[in-house]
């Protein structure tokens, strides 16, 4: 209740990697809302006056994740076109400072109509969203076209 995690400040980033490893099974305790229960986050006062699910705090209770890394150009961005299943080259909309061997998150463009419907958002397992996890093989010198280590699975529309 009102906590603080925090790794480096605004004035004095932290510079090296950070691992943050989370223990347990992610759906077999406490089950936020689409995240299940192996999660780090910080409710927010929306969320708690709004859902009130499985201990959540009491409004205004709030705690603060604060983290800084090292500077960068952009920390995401949005593909200049849509990538298919089995492309290795995405273009970004935005010039990036990434670097092989970097981890990305592809975002899924596309997601089950249940979690439209209102008979599965809320505290469903998202394992039919079609989020990729992604490594840098190389970034040309656009800093826009970026090689991945391995083909994409699934279509990611613009």
């Amino acid at each position: 209740k009102g906590g603080t995690f925090e790794i480096g400040t605004e004035a004095k980033p932290y510079l090296h990697r950070a691992r943050i490893t989370l223990y347990g099974e992610k759906y077999s305790t406490i089950r936020l809302p689409v995240i299940g229960g192996k999660c780090l986050a910080v409710s927010n006062t929306h969320f708690t006056y709004r859902e009130f699910g499985d201990n959540a705090v009491e409004p205004g209770n709030v705690g603060v994740m604060d983290i800084h890394g090292k500077p960068r150009l952009k920390v995401w961005t949005r593909l200049a076109q849509t990538a298919n299943p089995g492309d290795r080259v995405i273009v970004l909309q935005d010039i990036v400072d990434w670097k092989p061997g970097e981890e990305l998150m592809v975002a899924a463009t596309v997601a089950s109509h249940k979690h439209f419907k209102g008979n599965g958002l809320h505290g469903s397992p998202p394992v039919d969203f079609q989020n990729e996890r992604v490594f840098v093989e190389s970034v040309a010198a656009d800093m826009k076209t970026i090689t991945l280590t391995g083909p994409l699975e699934f279509e990611h529309e613009i």
